[in-house]
């Protein structure tokens, strides 16, 4: 049975339970920054520019159950692309089943690139205002 616990990718289970493929096709990318208390050392933070946060930011990819595939913990400081590269690279090897993937803004076209180089199709939507989620 798949717990927190466990190791690997909890999709298979899930997947097998809904007569769904168990490997996931499709991933999301996304990063927040969050305030470290002020005992953290300096070198293990940064500053997130866009946001005026010193801390820590953390990126994931989750497939579309939001079950994780990759996480990756690096300063503020450092940008959605840079995480965003090592993370892509992470899943290409752990998940090749994965063929798309659904990033924010923050990324750049760079990211596209590389996307496309693994054999993933990236495609940044734009955030849309008010009240919801927009397919």
């Amino acid at each position: 049975m798949c717990s927190p616990s466990s190791t690997g990718y909890c999709g298979s289970w899930y997947g097998s339970k809904g007569g769904r493929n168990i490997q996931p096709s499709a991933c999301v990318v996304d990063a927040q920054s969050v305030k470290t208390a002020t005992s953290v050392p300096a070198a293990g933070q940064g500053t997130d520019a866009a946001k005026k946060i010193v801390g820590r930011k953390r990126s994931i990819v989750t497939d579309t159950l939001g079950l994780l595939l990759a996480v990756l913990v690096t300063a503020a400081s450092v940008q959605d692309f840079v995480a965003g590269t090592r993370l892509l690279g992470q899943v290409a090897a752990e998940h090749p089943t994965v063929r798309k993937t659904w990033v924010d803004g923050g990324y750049r076209w760079h990211l596209v690139e590389y996307a496309a180089r693994l054999g993933i199709d990236l495609e940044i939507v734009q955030r849309t205002r008010g009240p919801g989620v927009s397919p």
